[in-house]
């Protein structure tokens, strides 16, 4: 497999940094579609001319990402829930993301206000469509869906507008 990256050891990013930026590039961009299996650490690293450990840094923090899977005796390979558009994760219908409404943060809002009847049918509502996997234990960093859909999210609402102020 011939992943056409090149590693600029002058730049001021790390080796590895670069390495997981022309990956996730590669993804994103379809050059790598979901299930392709990617050369072993010890081969890139050799075909790169870097230190194995630059490669594994590099596959560890796309495998916490969601872009990456690994089994052990299996290789890597691109996840199959990698998502080559983030924006199409953030709302179903295609609309821009609204400013807030409500702000979620510990101590900011009133409790006497906020819309339990229409937090519990939105909770209810997510809980009756999940599958079997989706209700199981979740990796360690996380469903790869839901950090897609907050990394959509938040790169599309101008790092999160801070929701109403109170006094």
């Amino acid at each position: 497999m011939n992943l056409s990256l090149s590693i600029d050891g002058q730049s001021r990013e790390t080796l590895a940094v670069q390495l997981r930026n022309a990956l996730r590039t590669q993804i994103e961009e379809g050059v790598l579609r979901p299930g392709t299996r990617v050369p072993s650490s010890r081969q890139l690293a050799a075909d790169l001319g870097v230190s194995r450990s630059v490669v594994v840094e590099a596959y560890e923090q796309l495998c916490a990402e969601g872009y990456f899977v690994s089994q052990h005796g299996s290789g890597t390979s691109v996840a199959a829930e990698a998502r080559t558009d983030i924006g199409s994760a953030l709302t179903p219908d295609d609309r821009a993301p609204t400013a807030a409404v409500w702000d979620l943060r510990t101590g900011s809002f009133h409790d006497s206000t906020f819309p339990r009847q229409d937090w519990i049918r939105a909770v209810s509502a997510v809980v009756n469509s999940a599958g079997r996997r989706d209700l199981g234990y979740a990796p360690p960093s996380g469903l790869p869906v839901v950090r897609h859909t907050l990394a959509g999210y938040l790169a599309g609402c101008g790092a999160c507008a801070p929701g109403p102020k109170t006094s």
